[in-house]
């Protein structure tokens, strides 16, 4: 009798809170311009299968969304926008903010999850790095997102899958985490990035390493001669921490090698003799 009740209460709670997904927006945490979408379950599930997902996402106007690393599905694009002076145009939004509209391809991937543990779906960068304003992701109740639903410009916060590998797919979109709102600050190198980015050894006979500080982003690296003519093809060193350089050609002379990153410029001058 007591193992029916057991199955009886069970079987009810499923009923009663079924399947769900809440969604969340994360910053990377030295990255300010690299964003993950979490889902959070409500339950475990073994070989669901995913189908779509999509999300709206609200940012400074005149800026721009890209390079999106699959987690979760695949073909995650930017599906549709809406811009500032659309949106207010429309009596939405106050005319800051463009609006995102990021989804998936329809795929039938099998994957497997435990209640409080988030998976990621995809993450995204913020191509144009703006040094002010914020990003945040939209819940389908948001007032601005109601009215997008509501004339048919999106369809809204949508994870679409079959948790029960056979039971169909759904929708099963169920709200957001918490209410994020990141904000975007302006870059600057710091004085301990200065210290990281040496030349060994200085002066050289043109070979030399080049220890590079961590924590910038879109880095390239020039080396010019004392007339500031580029002497040397300049090179990206996105995530390289170390390199070395061979320009035992150019004459001997007092040159300047130049790291120019989003954070800003860092000059050093060596000395080939």
């Amino acid at each position: 009798m007591k193992k029916k009740m057991l199955l009886m209460l069970v079987l009810l709670n499923s009923l009663l809170y079924g399947q769900a997904y809440n969604l969340e927006l994360v910053q990377d945490e030295s990255d300010q311009y690299l964003f993950t979408i979490y889902a959070h379950p409500s339950t475990d599930a073994t070989d669901a299968i995913f189908a779509q997902a999509s999300f709206m996402i609200l940012l400074e106007r005149e800026n721009t969304i890209g390079v999106f690393a699959d987690i979760l599905g695949s073909g995650w694009s930017v599906g549709g926008t809406v811009d500032a002076d659309a949106l207010s145009s429309g009596g939405i939004g106050d005319g800051t903010k463009d609006y995102y509209y990021i989804t998936s391809d329809p795929s039938n991937v099998t994957f497997s999850h435990i209640i409080g543990e988030r998976f990621g779906l995809v993450t995204f960068r913020v191509t144009s790095m703006p040094e002010s304003g914020t990003i945040a992701i939209l819940d389908n109740n948001d007032s601005i997102a109601t009215i997008l639903n509501t004339n048919g410009i999106v369809n809204g916060n949508i994870v679409q899958l079959d948790p029960n590998n056979g039971a169909g797919e759904s929708d099963y979109y169920n709200g957001l985490t918490r209410t994020t709102l990141y904000v975007f600050e302006p870059l600057a190198i710091t004085d301990f990035q200065i210290s990281q980015f040496r030349i060994i050894p200085n002066p050289n006979e043109g070979q030399f390493e080049i220890e590079l500080p961590q924590g910038i982003s879109n880095g390239k690296i020039e080396i010019k001669d004392i007339r500031g003519r580029e002497v040397v093809k300049s090179r990206d060193v996105n995530q390289v921490f170390k390199m070395f350089m061979d320009i035992s050609k150019l004459e001997a002379g007092i040159y300047l090698i130049e790291l120019k990153a989003s954070e800003g410029v860092i000059r050093k001058r060596f000395v080939i003799k």
